[in-house]
């Protein structure tokens, strides 16, 4: 792959179908660097959305649930973490440890407008070793709080979280759903297809 092709590939601009999702990239080497070696993952929600440590819960625990249904990796875990002054000085590496490749770090910020919740997003997808960004994507978008077709998911989450995240679910699927698609899948041995399962 050349330079130029490289870069084609790194910086994706998605504007068709997926209008949420306002930029999103992966590395030029993914499939021959990390396809292989990125598989388990630990996602950090960082810093949490408006304080509140639920919502930053809502958000670790259905992008957790969403890339191990839909993605080819094995998630382990969910977590929140408050950003140091400066917030340069966060280092997400911390999070890896035994049995742990990479880290999903979400930056999410919510805005409240009335019966409709503003929400944005900043992901990366971060390899153990190094700490070197192997995936990134940001996206954004404004949604009303209820949705009915939701409302099962949304009565599990709260039974879970409490009724405060309730605005929130709703806006929250319809800003991760289309953010974690443009995830790159790792390649699973038949062992690893089966650890999946058992960890979804």
């Amino acid at each position: 792959m050349n330079a130029k092709s490289g870069l084609v590939v790194w910086m994706v601009v998605l504007a068709v179908g997926c209008t949420a999702v306002k930029q999103a990239h992966v590395a030029p080497d993914w499939k021959t660097a990390d396809a292989t070696r990125v598989k388990r993952l630990v996602v950090v929600v960082a810093p949490a959305p408006k304080g509140d440590l639920k919502l930053a819960a809502m958000f670790g625990l259905m992008a957790r649930n969403y890339v191990n249904l839909k993605r080819e990796f094995i998630v382990k875990a969910n977590t929140t973490a408050a950003l140091p002054t400066p917030p340069e000085k966060f280092d997400p590496k911390g999070l890896c440890g035994p049995g742990i490749e990479g880290v999903l770090w979400l930056a999410p910020t919510v805005l409240d407008q009335g019966q409709s919740v503003h929400e944005e997003v900043e992901g990366k997808l971060l390899r153990c070793p190094d700490g070197a960004e192997v995936w990134g994507a940001h996206a954004e978008g404004t949604w009303k709080s209820s949705d009915t077709a939701l409302a099962q998911m949304s009565g599990n989450y709260v039974k879970d979280l409490g009724p405060g995240v309730a605005p929130y679910l709703a806006p929250t699927f319809h800003l991760l759903k289309p953010t974690l698609d443009t995830l790159p899948n790792p390649t699973l041995t038949d062992e690893e297809q089966v650890e999946k399962t058992e960890s979804d």
